[in-house]
């Protein structure tokens, strides 16, 4: 479905808005593959379409909200109605509102590739064939593939409102994932690889294979280590899980409700003046790059930590609103099916080859590590999130480097289903953590 045809049925719910109410639309459809190998053989072939929009409707600081999975014209004023109904029986609040454009130009991002989008199934089956045929080949100690799977994920949506909001987003993305198996005697371990891109360019078909052998392989033979205080370098991909909690932190919602540990933390020194963070959805080498945000406002570079100093949050136009601030182009939503909240939505962990003095410290970006581990945090659903927190994290030091210490202790209790690993049975909650993301004073 085209952005235009989208944008018509938003224009056509915005056309029945009365005078004294505000009514933003987000309509949207995509188009997913799923390919799983197992055996040799094609174990699964998906391929499905949807396609909806929600509505929110504000009228006396009151909010409404209702969506519907189709969008025949018979259930666009039906669903509007919904919503106002809603919001009739909804609490006052004063700082219910829709954004309005803020002069911020959106950056120009190359999201969509059209090569991905005109691809038959015949090239997927046999990425999801040839991934599985790589991992049983790569190690005599590999017993098996449990599961070799190709993915992909063609997107439009826009975004509407009274309050002269337009906003187009297009984004393909694809995906190679296995889970491996690995075996001596009775020990038996398992793996997993991945590799995620816009395109099929994007992809590393022999590196998904490597990670799942290898990941499986050197487990074989692993034993307990005897208990006592140890500096712990991260695998970078756990360092992602870890910015993941930290982010949500940064989160206007969150300061809002109580929830954020770093509520009255602004300007304070948490970590050491090596450290940067940085939550930029605006830089396209990461899979949850946009130009808007999910109110349809331009996405900016917001700087969570500066030189290791909280500098502040990131806001939607609600949080916004409440706490005195202005939005940060960082609204989030899971899909049209709801309505949005403030999070972060690309952060980057960086950090510098050395460690400066802090009176010393100047902000050339040349001296910072060209390629910072990153956890990129999805606006979707929860599966999508786990891949995302898991891609773009290599993180390769030269040797001559070192990597400071970075303390921040993290309370978080409620569940996340971007920290249920797939298929090993780990990280099935998320109970109070004491976190040291890097290490050693010694050369890496």
């Amino acid at each position: 479905m085209s952005p235009d045809e989208l944008m018509e049925v938003a224009e056509r719910v915005l056309a029945m808005a009365a005078p004294e109410e505000q009514v933003e639309v987000v309509a949207a459809h995509s188009r997913d593959t799923e390919v799983r190998a197992y055996d040799g053989e094609i174990e699964a072939f998906t391929s499905a379409e949807s396609a909806g929009f929600g509505v929110r409707v504000i009228r006396g600081h009151r909010q409404g909200f209702a969506y519907a999975g189709t969008l025949d014209a018979d259930v666009v004023a039906e669903t509007l109605g919904e919503a106002r109904d809603n919001a009739a029986f909804s609490t006052v609040d004063e700082f219910t509102g829709l954004v309005e454009p803020d002069g911020v130009a959106e950056v120009t991002l190359h999201l969509y590739d059209e090569a991905l989008a005109g691809l038959g199934p015949d090239r997927k089956i046999e990425l999801a064939l040839e991934l599985e045929r790589l991992v049983c080949a790569g190690d005599p100690r590999i017993l098996g593939v449990e599961m070799a799977e190709y993915a992909d994920s063609i997107e439009t949506a826009v975004i509407a409102s009274t309050t002269g909001i337009r906003s187009i987003s297009r984004e393909t993305g694809c995906s190679l994932a296995a889970y491996s198996l690995a075996g001596v005697d009775d020990d038996v371990t398992t793996g997993f690889g991945f590799s995620v891109g816009r395109g099929l360019d994007d992809l590393d078909l022999e590196d998904t294979a490597r990670q799942a052998v290898e990941r499986a392989v050197r487990m074989l033979g692993a034993g307990r280590a005897p208990s006592r205080r140890l500096t712990v370098v991260f695998d970078p991909w756990v360092t992602a899980q870890f910015l993941s909690i930290v982010g949500e932190s940064f989160s206007g919602s969150e300061v809002l409700k109580g929830r954020s540990f770093l509520a009255d933390r602004v300007g304070a020194s948490i970590a050491p003046p090596t450290v940067t963070l940085v939550d930029d959805p605006t830089d396209g080498r990461w899979p949850s790059a946009t130009p808007s945000d999910a109110e349809g406002l331009a996405t900016r570079r917001n700087v969570l930590i500066d030189a290791g100093v909280v500098s502040g949050f990131v806001h939607d136009g609600y949080s916004a609103r409440a706490l005195g601030a202005r939005s940060t182009g960082s609204a989030v939503r899971h899909g049209f099916k709801s309505t949005p909240g403030a999070g972060t939505q690309s952060i980057s962990l960086n950090l510098w080859l050395s460690a400066p003095e802090a009176s010393s410290i100047t902000r050339k970006p040349e001296r910072r590590m060209p390629s910072p581990m990153t956890a990129p945090l999805c606006r979707k659903c929860g599966q999508r999130q786990f891949w995302q927190l898991l891609t773009d994290t290599t993180f390769t030091p030269s040797r001559s480097s070192r990597i400071c210490l970075i303390w921040l202790s993290v309370a978080y209790c409620r569940p996340r289903p971007g920290l249920q690993m797939a298929r090993t049975g780990t990280w099935r909650s998320t109970p109070t953590a004491s976190m040291a993301i890097a290490s050693s004073g010694q050369p890496a």
